[in-house]
């Protein structure tokens, strides 16, 4: 036992804990021996317990897309693994990495209820673990970013101006080079005989000549400039460093940036990951990385070649801009969609020095100063009025496609979404505003005009836009109300999210903002199927519509609401929602009880084969219960995922 407790206090986990509990920890640690060379975790398997190493030594290892091994860490006594995979509400989170002995080694092994309890005991244990693993995400992305640097320093690219009708490639040609479309069009043509027949047609950003041969004839349909890189630079590279190798790298588009330069993605795999990387080589000669791993909600900025002096944190530890040696921006760590990104993306695509008062208002309010407020995407410099004409023929696809606006950092996705939609705001009013737990305020909007409200089906979700003197923020929700009665929703406390931070510190009943109307296609018809409803915390939303709906109209539905959440003092945010008829009600404490699994999903399919299912949650969670329906025989077509976290933030 006093092995086990030297054990515990080593790996730091614990410190937080009393006597009494660490030593109740240490009775309930299952205690493993294992010899060299053996597998403890393997990546891909679902994550059910965390580890401690006693004695011994472990090493954690990844396999690359074309198989080999790629090692991450060695960790010794003390050290701790495994607990990230266990951190998230209502999901069963597959494990990232593999770890295998490297000498005969005693391992500490915790069942996932454990680390539940542990949390729930010692309250800033949860924040350390996440915390964890943001430093583990950052260590990611910086050598994300070092293996940026090396590919593209090797694979600079030329220009290339081409004249209308000149042709660039030939079908059938070996394609030696990628190319991208910086300004104009090409046009792809297939060769029938001795005509040319066109096909198709490639605007800016667009790319072509990735593949091994050219599928298509390509000519310029007017002065067209080009951007080049030559596909030997990348495999030779790729041949002589190994890392480099794993990566898989390739260019996906290029768009040249109005009176910035041009700017460069680049797609690839890090660690298993994919990855999405900006590399914009600016006029001032300055080069900027931007990386981020799909599926996390890391991004890193940096600057190359320009060493990082200060560093000032936001006011929630998930922001970070670093500084050079004369106060200029030039790079930042943020996880999640945080409100300071598109401010600090500015600063750092203009090198612009930080006043020390905007400085202040990060590392006190979390924000910096908007100073590209005429920017739709500040990421890829889009103006607003750029965004509004291409949306006036297209929707946000196209707009991503020709500028890669919101493909970065993902913070201007509501406001683009709102463009695409045609969207006018409305002017409503807070006639209602309640706090039901510390992690949820529930609004009532009602029109200011006195006027009904634009009628939404259940399921749909609003944009949300609060204005001040000093910034414009956008949130979208999803409401909770049935069709016709003033808009109700909950809206969750995000860290860094100066919507939900207005809420909590300022906002009042009879304040003003604007909304958008209505607008989403994952929406309940009020057919006569039984209704499944799958929810994990605020996802809890679109049930809330449909079991409103349902009381509102009197209809006889069946209903089956199963919800996961992570304390008891949530239950409150289903108000009436019991006196529901024909409602059969779950809620899952997922810190006291069990969890959702398949077989309990695969009885509720049996029990009502013909329902159509509603999933909501994140996105693990959603991944995981769209599986398990369809295992279940459920068909896809009946399967709604009410699903918008890149623009919920």
């Amino acid at each position: 036992m006093t092995a086990t407790l030297l054990s515990l206090v080593r790996s730091g986990l614990f410190d937080g804990l009393s006597d009494d509990t660490l030593l109740s920890v240490a009775h309930g640690a299952a205690v493993v021996e294992l010899g060299d060379a053996t597998p403890i975790v393997v990546e891909g398997d679902v994550g059910d317990a965390f580890f401690v190493v006693r004695t011994g030594r472990v090493r954690v290892h990844t396999t690359a897309p074309d198989g080999s091994e790629v090692e991450l860490d060695h960790i010794g006594p003390g050290d701790h693994f495994g607990e990230q995979a266990l951190l998230q509400l209502g999901r069963q989170r597959t494990r990232t990495a593999s770890v295998t002995t490297t000498e005969p080694t005693v391992l500490l092994r915790f069942d996932g209820a454990v680390l539940d309890a542990l949390m729930d005991a010692d309250p800033a244990l949860r924040s350390r673990l996440e915390a964890l693993g943001r430093r583990h995400l950052d260590n990611r992305l910086a050598r994300r970013t070092e293996l940026v640097r090396t590919l593209m320093a090797a694979a600079r690219h030329t220009e290339r101006e081409v004249a209308p009708g000149e042709v660039v490639v030939r079908a059938g040609a070996p394609a030696t080079h990628s190319y991208g479309v910086l300004t104009g069009a090409v046009l792809l043509h297939e060769e029938r005989g001795d005509t040319l027949v066109r096909v198709g047609r490639l605007g800016a950003g667009l790319s072509f000549g990735n593949d091994g041969q050219h599928a298509h004839t390509v000519t310029a349909e007017v002065h067209t400039r080009l951007w080049m890189v030559p596909h030997a630079t990348l495999a030779d590279l790729s041949d002589a460093q190994e890392a480099v190798a794993h990566q898989q790298a390739a260019v996906s588009r290029a768009w040249s940036l109005p009176r910035k330069g041009l700017v460069t993605q680049v797609v690839g795999v890090l660690d298993g990951i994919p990855c999405i990387d900006q590399h914009y080589d600016l006029r001032d000669g300055r080069t900027v990385v931007a990386s981020q791993l799909v599926g996390d909600d890391g991004l890193r900025v940096a600057t190359l070649d320009v060493p990082v002096v200060r560093t000032v944190a936001g006011s929630d530890g998930r922001f970070r801009l670093h500084l050079d040696s004369v106060g200029r921006a030039c790079g930042l760590v943020a996880h999640g969609s945080h409100e300071a990104v598109p401010a600090a993306m500015a600063r750092v695509l203009d090198g612009s020095v930080v006043p020390d008062a905007e400085l202040a208002r990060l590392t006190t309010r979390g924000r910096l100063l908007h100073t590209a407020s005429r920017l739709a995407c500040t990421c890829l410099r889009v103006r607003r009025d750029t965004a509004l004409a291409i949306l006036e023929d297209g929707d946000v696809d196209t707009l991503q496609r020709r500028t890669g606006a919101g493909s970065v950092c993902g913070t201007c996705l509501p406001g683009l979404h709102a463009l695409a939609d045609h969207q006018t705001f409305i002017s409503v009013v807070l006639s209602g505003l309640e706090h039901p737990t510390d992690t949820v305020h529930r609004l009532v909007l009602r029109r200011a005009d006195g006027t009904p409200l634009p009628v939404g089906k259940p399921g749909q979700h609003v944009v949300l836009r609060h204005t001040t003197p000093q910034r414009t923020v956008d949130r979208t929700d999803t409401l909770c109300n049935a069709p016709g009665q003033p808009w109700e929703l909950l809206v969750k406390v995000q860290p860094g999210d100066a919507f939900s931070d207005w809420l909590t510190r300022e906002a009042q009943e009879g304040d003003t903002l604007l909304a958008s109307p209505p607008s989403g296609t994952c929406t309940w018809d009020g057919g006569p199927a039984p209704v499944l409803v799958f929810a994990a915390g605020i996802g809890i939303t679109p049930g809330l519509a449909i079991l409103n709906t349902l009381l509102a109209e009197g209809w006889p539905h069946r209903v089956v609401v199963d919800w996961s959440i992570r304390r008891e003092a949530e239950r409150v945010l289903l108000g009436s929602m019991g006196t529901v008829p024909n409602l059969d009600l779950r809620v899952r404490v997922t810190t006291s009880g069990p969890r959702l699994s398949p077989d309990d999903v695969t009885a509720w399919v049996r029990r009502f084969p013909s329902a159509v299912a509603f999933v909501c949650g994140p996105p693990e969670y959603e991944r995981d219960i769209r599986g398990w329906l369809r295992s279940a025989g459920l068909p896809e077509d009946r399967v709604r995922i009410a699903s918008f976290h890149l623009e919920a933030g």
